[in-house]
């Protein structure tokens, strides 16, 4: 994996980006979106990051975040069914219920991508449900029905048209720059959610465009900083709450996987979020706070003897 020099080429639309929530203080869709609010600041698209990860080296100033989720809000059905009124997910892990409204002229389309860019959304929870509620929603047409290399559209850079299997864009050194608008879809069989990215995942995964995950599944979060917002984005991160699992540190995390710190620090971005989420699927009736309290006062225990 290549070191980043402390040296980047700002974006080509001249905002700077900033981590507001690490890979290590990852929070799920619904957490990040308020999160921004909070900040102020906009989440980056999936655009803005295309620019940061594969048209520049910007994304090494903000590195700390990845995975993380973009601004994009899409939205898309199972292949060949015809979009309904509404596109509706239920996260299999909180049963929430995402439920994004079709514009009347779209009703009716097949293997159809709805999308709604920030800031011009919001969410409105309703009990279980969580309806979005978008002042333009555009649709990207020829939405593939299956993984694979795609030319991304020129607007939001997200997968479209004919698989392309004649050529693959070389992604080998992440100090590259990438002049090419090929990129691999990651879908799943129907979601409503945003868009994530990556820069590494033991191979150089920037070109890939994830829109398969669950918006329960914890990223880190970028967000577009300026002067009116950036002290705010500062306090946000800074007061950001360590963990995700009901409160539990990062430390705690540790205790409860049993590993070595040595260990435990040498876990990619992918492998901590992976751990994570087990022990939120795996362990959710317990308190894990008392949980881990009472490893931490075995670990003192042991200390003292």
């Amino acid at each position: 994996m290549a070191v980043c020099s402390k040296q980047y080429d700002q974006g080509s639309k001249g905002t700077q980006l900033a981590i507001l929530m690490s890979r290590i203080t990852p929070v799920p869709m619904v957490e990040a979106l308020e999160k921004a609010k909070e900040a102020g600041a906009v989440i980056a698209s999936n655009k803005r990051l295309d620019e940061a990860l594969l048209k520049s080296k910007e994304w090494c100033s903000i590195s700390g975040a990845f995975p993380c989720v973009s601004g994009t809000l899409v939205a898309y059905e199972k292949p060949d069914q015809k979009l309904k009124k509404t596109i509706e997910y239920r996260d299999p892990f909180n049963r929430l219920r995402f439920i994004f409204p079709v514009p009347e002229e779209h009703v009716g389309r097949k293997n159809a991508l709805l999308v709604a860019e920030p800031p011009g959304y919001t969410l409105e929870r309703d009990g279980k449900n969580a309806i979005i509620i978008a002042a333009q929603v555009e649709l990207i047409k020829r939405f593939p029905i299956r993984n694979g290399w795609y030319h991304g559209d020129p607007m939001h850079g997200i997968p479209c048209g004919q698989e392309i299997t004649a050529m693959i864009p070389c992604v080998s050194e992440l100090t590259s720059v990438i002049d090419s608008d090929i990129r691999y879809l990651l879908r799943t069989t129907k979601r409503v959610g945003l868009v994530s990215r990556s820069y590494y995942d033991h191979v150089d995964c920037r070109v890939h465009i994830d829109l398969k995950h669950r918006p329960s599944d914890a990223f880190g979060l970028v967000v577009e900083s300026t002067c009116e917002n950036a002290e705010k984005i500062k306090s946000v991160a800074k007061n950001a709450r360590s963990g995700l699992i009901d409160g539990v540190s990062i430390g705690g995390v540790r205790l409860l996987s049993g590993m070595s710190k040595e260990k435990f620090e040498q876990l990619t971005p992918i492998e901590l979020d992976k751990l994570i989420n087990y022990f939120r699927m795996h362990l959710a009736p317990y308190k894990l706070k008392d949980v881990v309290g009472a490893l931490e006062w075995a670990e003192g225990l042991s200390k003292e003897k």
